[in-house]
């Protein structure tokens, strides 16, 4: 019997430059060798984003990079497409979004794997109820992260998140850990029960797409979208954004 999967990155293209493009293929590269203990080469996925950015000529927008893994061995080639995106608004960074949460639970969370059902079955929620992102809880009632986003709570200047064992490691959350190291921000993995999330003052999800995007509401809890190390972080983001963009030669 062939067994298919697809491992997959989603990158962001600024000004014709694809955003932590080498953050993408180490996670890649990570989500494949735990699959196949196979290494992907890293020149063949850059040359694979610059001919698709030059061929579309493509100045922003989003590029999904994928490769085909079957009966436990990685294609050689690499598929490039265009994907529609959405990025948030203005008001959207201002006021907040409203999220939901669902029981969902990722089987090997840190390999990045394309689940098309449960993408299906999102989407359809996503519009239903008129949200912008389902938050994942696991079995014990403990949220773990978005369907496209990473998720964080914030208490007394500290930053929440999942054990990262229970979680995808995102590019994005990456460098907010950094930042927040970088500014005197405590980082604190732990489980957060449903039960217990109206005790924090805000929550913000993070991903290629929202950056860093604040959360007005999960489900009918209400945070506080103003938050001074809330709004700390998204300045310190979109610097580093902007510093890195600017030296980046591709």
């Amino acid at each position: 019997m062939n067994e298919q999967l697809l491992a997959y990155e989603v990158l962001r293209i600024i000004n014709s430059k694809p955003l932590f493009w080498e953050d993408h293929y180490l996670r890649m590269n990570k989500t494949v060798f735990n699959i196949c203990g196979q290494n992907i080469d890293q020149n063949s996925f850059k040359i694979a984003l610059k001919q698709k950015i030059q061929t579309e000529n493509l100045v922003i927008g989003n590029l999904k990079i994928v490769i085909n893994i079957l009966n436990n061995r990685p294609d050689e080639n690499f598929e490039v497409f265009v994907i529609p995106h959405r990025y948030p608004t203005e008001d959207e960074y201002r006021c907040g979004v409203k999220t939901l949460s669902f029981y969902y639970e990722r089987e090997n969370p840190e390999n990045k794997i394309w689940k098309q059902d449960i993408r299906d079955v999102v989407d359809s929620l996503i519009k239903e109820k008129n949200v912008y992102e389902v938050l994942y809880l696991d079995n014990n009632n403990c949220f773990t992260e978005g369907s496209r986003s990473n998720l964080f709570f914030i208490k007394d200047n500290k930053l929440y998140s999942a054990p990262e064992n229970k979680i995808l490691h995102g590019v994005t959350r990456k460098y907010i850990i950094k930042i927040a190291s970088a500014t005197g921000i405590e980082v604190v993995h732990e489980d957060i029960p449903l039960s217990k999330i109206s005790k924090f003052d805000s929550a913000f999800i993070s991903g290629t797409s929202p950056k860093i995007l604040p959360l007005s509401f999960i489900d009918d809890i209400e945070f506080n979208v103003e938050n001074a190390t809330l709004r700390k972080l998204m300045s310190e983001f979109d610097l580093l954004l902007d510093n890195y963009l600017k030296n980046l030669v591709f």
